[in-house]
């Protein structure tokens, strides 16, 4: 029975590299996504608090919780935490802002700093924000990124005011 030339070549050591990789990351991931699957999505999972709770357009508001886990790139893996933050917008303020927190260690106090960008102020209103968890695959220097999603995992939300300054 002839197969072609799937056996040998530069293309079939590839595909075969790239398909063990995906294969690796899918159990690597697994791994933390047993433990929550028990969160049901959408549920907050962390207590999220925001200094100070409003203040003027120009206002450095500061969003803390707990992780729930180390984060960063982890055997195979990188895990992150989201911070994002919106209301509606108008012409000539800044209506939404999203950052990704810094790695850090399970149980540590994480702290993100939400800022209008240079030269803009917060528009005037109540913001609604929201923090991810989220999951990736890291892409190794001068290799192809392996074509994986993981869905992110919401774990809390807040909220802060602007006033009218």
């Amino acid at each position: 029975m002839y197969l072609g030339n799937w056996g040998g070549g530069r293309l079939a050591v590839e595909m075969r590299w790239r398909a063990g990789a995906v294969l690796a990351v899918i159990g690597i991931a697994a791994i933390p996504g047993v433990s929550d699957a028990l969160v049901p999505l959408g549920a907050s999972s962390v207590h999220v608090s925001v200094k100070p709770s409003s203040g003027p357009p120009t206002t450095h508001f500061v969003v803390s919780f707990k992780a729930t886990q180390n984060t960063g790139v982890l055997g195979g893996t990188g895990d992150r935490y989201r911070v994002a933050a919106s209301d509606a917008g108008r012409a000539g303020c800044q209506a939404s802002i999203a950052t990704v927190a810094p790695p850090t260690r399970a149980a540590a106090t994480v702290r993100v700093k939400l800022a209008p960008r240079a030269h803009t102020r917060w528009c005037p209103g109540t913001f609604q924000g929201e923090v991810w968890k989220l999951l990736y695959p890291p892409c190794p220097t001068d290799n192809a990124c392996p074509a994986i999603a993981f869905p992110p995992l919401m774990v809390g939300k807040f909220s802060f005011r602007v006033t009218r300054g």
